[in-house]
């Protein structure tokens, strides 16, 4: 087998929203000239808060069902793919997985990188040979300290940056090194064409999306992973009530609330710049409200601003005992509010466009 390498420019940029960041990728590959901001508008995420009980890692990910919102996103941004994703505690995972190698191939060949979940976040395989695959990497800061402490995952810190001599370049596993090693899920996500999408109905969906996650609509909530483990997932801005009793009864996660602040605060910053764009592309009455409604959003922003310093990292385990809990509380509460206006405003606009 030969080696088969792609363009490392195709690397995703180190995000907290590691999903973001590779769907930018592969519309990249397709010649679609999206950003980062686009990504995120486009497929709503900019606008969702996901979040399970005591504000755990798991809240920006496993919330929600991979295959058929993964299978929206990458349709939202005009692209034709196949998503499939399995557990390696479920009978079936090692034919399941073997099946996958012939598949990436394939989705190389073509010119795209494949998605793939990679145990703390998404990354993308950018190349293979016939010893394993070149890969991208989960950004450091996204892992929680004590995953690198598990059983199995010296193959997993393996992938984590930086790991060669130049950060630009995907480093190389071997096909063991693929399968789920701390988290028992895989997920790969095969690029078939590009699919063209007008360019005002394509920004007409996305407003009615951007008000469904606000109003915590989403389609495929995981209630439950396939061992019945409860997630009691909460989406929208009514997600935050629980979060700040969380924080005034002490019992968050401590690194739950590094990762959910943090990607909360970069998800409504692109929320912020999309809605400024968007606003360009869409007739006049709705334009200027579009546009006071990406103000709120640089609002929010604001009011986050003094959580997200306090969750900064790296941590100082001196600043953690400092932390004005009630500061951060305040300050989700101001954002919380803040969107709450900001998805009225977005209702209305919502259902002009869409009648």
């Amino acid at each position: 087998m030969p080696r088969l390498l792609l363009d490392s420019a195709l690397i995703p940029e180190p995000r907290w929203n590691t999903h973001i960041a590779c769907l930018a990728r592969l519309t990249d590959a397709a010649g679609l000239g999206y950003d980062l901001t686009d990504v995120a508008g486009l497929t709503g995420l900019a606008f969702r808060t996901a979040l399970t009980r005591q504000v755990t890692p798991s809240g920006l990910y496993l919330s929600w069902a991979w295959a058929p919102e993964f299978t929206r996103f990458l349709g939202a941004l005009g692209l034709d793919a196949e998503v499939t994703c399995h557990r390696a505690d479920l009978p079936g995972w090692d034919d399941w997985l073997s099946r996958q190698h012939a598949r990436i191939w394939e989705t190389l060949e073509r010119g795209f990188p494949v998605l793939h979940w990679d145990n703390a976040g998404f990354s993308l395989i950018l190349g293979a040979d016939e010893d394993g695959y070149f890969i991208s990497s989960v950004a450091e800061q996204t892992v929680h300290p004590l995953w690198h402490e598990q059983e199995h995952s010296q193959d997993f810190a393996a992938r984590l940056l930086p790991r060669v001599a130049d950060d630009r370049l995907p480093a190389h596993i071997s096909r063991d090194q693929l399968a789920s090693t701390v988290e028992p899920e895989g997920l790969f996500a095969y690029v078939h064409s590009l699919v063209r999408r007008d360019p005002e109905e394509a920004a007409i969906d996305s407003i009615v999306r951007a008000y469904l996650e606000l109003s915590g609509r989403v389609e495929y909530p995981r209630v439950k992973d396939s061992l019945r483990h409860v997630y009691e997932p909460r989406f929208g801005t009514g997600a935050v009530d629980r979060w700040r009793d969380e924080l005034k009864d002490g019992r968050v996660h401590h690194f739950g609330m590094i990762l959910a602040i943090q990607s909360l605060g970069e998800a409504r910053r692109f929320a912020a710049q999309y809605l400024k764009r968007v606003a360009e592309q869409l007739p006049g009455p709705q334009q200027d409200r579009l546009k006071q409604v990406g103000l709120f959003f640089e609002r929010v922003r604001e009011y986050l601003r003094p959580a997200l310093a306090a969750f900064d990292v790296p941590l100082d385990p001196e600043q953690m005992k400092s932390t004005n809990w009630e500061k951060c509380r305040e300050a989700l509460y101001q954002a919380q509010q803040t969107e709450q206006t900001a998805s009225r405003l977005l209702a209305a606009v919502a259902q002009e466009l869409a009648g």
